[in-house]
């Protein structure tokens, strides 16, 4: 796996603001935040949220790295549904699997989705 640095730890070095001080303003201590930092640990929103006020980051920056997951897992189980809602037509589901249909082709097709 590739170890990269974390886009939260990247933030706060180059802000040049120690882990010791986000982690008080956090309430929480440095070893946690380094786990988050360290990509040991997935964000919380208020962490995300901190760094967005603190920082300056935009919160679509800060969810970058689950969002890719985010969106590969709906177009999937998306894929899956419809599938499954094949054997099974009624007014209700027909409108149901269009809607997410459209959804799902809209993310396929949007560049704001990739990361």
């Amino acid at each position: 796996m590739n170890r990269r640095t974390h886009i939260l730890k990247q933030i706060r070095t180059g802000a040049e603001v120690t882990q010791q001080d986000v982690a008080f303003l956090l309430n929480m201590d440095t070893g946690s935040l380094a786990r988050y930092e360290n990509e040991k640990r997935i964000p919380t929103p208020e962490i995300l949220l901190l760094y967005h006020i603190l920082f300056g980051i935009p919160i679509s920056d800060l969810l970058a790295p689950q969002l890719k997951r985010v969106k590969q897992n709906l177009i999937s189980r998306s894929e899956l549904l419809h599938t499954q809602r094949d054997s099974r037509h009624t007014p209700k589901s027909v409108h149901s699997i269009a809607y997410i249909r459209a959804i799902v082709n809209n993310i396929k097709q949007t560049k704001t989705y990739d990361v």
